[in-house]
């Protein structure tokens, strides 16, 4: 009997343990011979599981997976990886290839299946976002910019609805799925408050996932380069080759302004920028250009071009420069406004909250001391 009772044990113990291996059989549709990739997000890079030659029409892969997590499809031939919802267990999903669309069509499971009515959803925006584009560069090429401001101006009311919607999606969808769009469509547009808010209520098993361990790191990133933080320390070198640091700039208000020679919006708002640093340059303040560039000639030449005299520096590694990496920069050109005392007072600045901010903190500093608000007229 004690002998039955411990088999008993043992078997339900056997059939209770959590499976942590996956089988992914796809079926390609339309696809010609290819060479297949799945390959895992760490960080930076791709990391590749595993490998398979698209002859077939069929192709399974099998790892271990203890849960959920967002895996990536390469096919030879395409520029563009496809998302894959992968968990423990089998799973099997069709892969549509279709020339005339950039991500091919995945069903087969209720993630794929989710994530395809999602797309579809939000085709309308993509569709309206293509037409005000090519209305903006048509008038852009026509010179008429008081019409094209308009342009501007409907997209950015449009990306203000879409980034509604794709909040409400996420809300009600705290998944893997969810997950994957915060990262692929919300993450970089969001503060500290905002992501974090976003993050709760998804579930535990998730957390060991490498698409909420990038949004947890970049959760911690932006809480370091919140308003009232300490602005984070680095070094660079400057075109001469002499190593900026920031602290260097400790007893000025200092603008960090992250930029490169080939951003279009960039560019488009160094003239600002010029006017902003004439007019309060002998304010007690400083700007250092961070660059995002990785040529240094055309780096330097924007620099002269532009008319930009204040301090510059640049690793020239691209997206992956360092100062940016450590302030969370994803997109240019962004600003942080740092005060005397080395700490953040202003972030996410557009031009002319910038402007109005340089405008409240000098105004404050000559009605305080008003021998010195004298003295800077003179």
């Amino acid at each position: 009997m004690k002998k039955s009772i411990i088999l008993l044990a043992c078997l339900a113990l056997w059939f209770c343990k959590k499976d942590d291996s996956f089988t992914l059989n796809i079926t390609l549709i339309n696809e010609k011979p290819c060479k297949i990739y799945l390959e895992k997000p760490e960080n930076d890079t791709y990391i590749v599981i595993d490998s398979a030659e698209g002859s077939n029409p069929t192709v399974t892969f099998s790892g271990k997976l203890s849960h959920p997590d967002v895996y990536f499809l390469k096919i030879t031939g395409r520029k563009k990886s496809i998302p894959i919802f992968l968990e423990p267990g089998t799973h099997s999903i069709n892969i549509e290839v279709d020339t005339l669309v950039t991500i091919p069509t995945v069903t087969g499971t209720p993630y794929h299946d989710l994530f395809t009515r999602y797309l579809e959803s939000s085709a309308s925006f993509s569709n309206s976002f293509d037409s005000l584009y090519t209305e903006y560069r048509k008038l852009t090429d026509a010179k008429n910019d008081s019409a094209a401001k308009e342009v501007v101006k409907q997209i950015d009311e449009l990306e203000n609805l879409r980034a509604e919607f794709v909040k409400q999606f996420v809300q009600t969808h705290k998944n893997i799925v969810g997950l994957y769009i915060i990262h692929r469509f919300l993450v970089y547009t969001m503060d500290y408050q905002e992501l974090k808010k976003t993050l709760e209520g998804f579930n535990k098993e998730l957390y060991p996932s490498s698409i909420y361990r990038f949004l947890s790191e970049r959760l911690l990133t932006l809480e370091k380069t919140m308003i009232g933080k300490p602005a984070p320390e680095f070094k660079m070198e400057n075109p001469k080759g002499k190593v900026i640091s920031l602290s260097d700039y400790r007893g000025k208000y200092l603008l960090l302004d992250f930029w490169a020679s080939w951003c279009g919006p960039c560019r488009k708002a160094n003239p600002h920028v010029v006017e902003l640093y004439n007019q309060y340059r002998n304010e007690n303040f400083a700007i250092l250009g961070v660059s995002l560039d990785n040529n240094r000639e055309k780096w330097l030449a924007a620099i002269e071009a532009d008319k930009l005299t204040w301090d510059h520096v640049s690793d020239l590694q691209g997206w992956k420069n360092a100062a940016a990496k450590l302030y969370g920069v994803n997109s240019i050109p962004r600003m942080f406004l740092i005060d005397p005392n080395g700490i953040i007072v202003a972030n996410w600045l557009n031009h002319e909250d910038l402007n109005k901010k340089l405008a409240e903190i000098f105004y404050d500093n000559h009605a305080r001391n008003p021998l010195s608000a004298t003295h800077s007229a003179q």
